[in-house]
């Protein structure tokens, strides 16, 4: 027998779906690559984003990857990321800040980014949730360890709509154990 729980965790996953699928739809238009570099991508791929500074996109790196991260269970734990992000004060006052130099002419493309600790945005089992390669001493990858600090990094820029479009959100090490 299906219990209350059983049904808003059906709604949820739903809800996250369409989300995924909405933010997905906007990566392949050119506005962002949260999904397609940390969720949408083997570790064969975060590999060669460290060995070669290629991402998965084909896209050269600006600057050295040393680790390439990933949330490795569902797309709903990327968006929790992101949502913890999203709704911590620091990042409520960069938005408005970003927003009111938008409408005063002083910048033409706002950016808003934050971090939020991994275990408080996915509970206790967030080391099962995340996983990267790691550029070892010795020039080849070895398995990305996350410190107890490890965070989520997220950051969106004001499409020309006037929203707020996530462009990525990843999983960061922290003091590596």
């Amino acid at each position: 027998m299906r219990d209350r729980n059983d049904t808003r965790r059906d709604r949820d996953d739903g809800r996250d779906q369409r989300r995924a699928d909405q933010i997905r739809e906007d990566e392949r238009r050119g506005d962002g690559h949260a999904f397609t570099e940390h969720r949408d991508v083997s570790l064969e791929q975060l590999d060669r984003r460290v060995l070669t500074q290629v991402n998965a996109r084909g896209i050269k790196e600006e600057r050295q990857v040393r680790d390439a991260t990933r949330f490795c269970r569902s797309d709903g734990d990327l968006l929790r990321c992101a949502d913890a992000v999203w709704n911590s004060a620091e990042l409520r006052e960069m938005k408005q800040r970003q927003e009111a130099l938008y409408h005063a002419g002083r910048t033409d493309r706002p950016k808003i980014f934050g971090e939020a600790a991994l275990r408080d945005a996915l509970g206790p089992d967030w080391r099962s949730r995340v996983d990267g390669r790691s550029l070892a001493a010795d020039g080849r990858t070895r398995t990305t360890s996350f410190g107890d600090d490890a965070t989520c990094f997220a950051r969106w820029g004001l499409g020309d709509d006037g929203h707020w479009r996530l462009v990525t959100c990843f999983p960061k090490t922290g003091s590596q154990r």
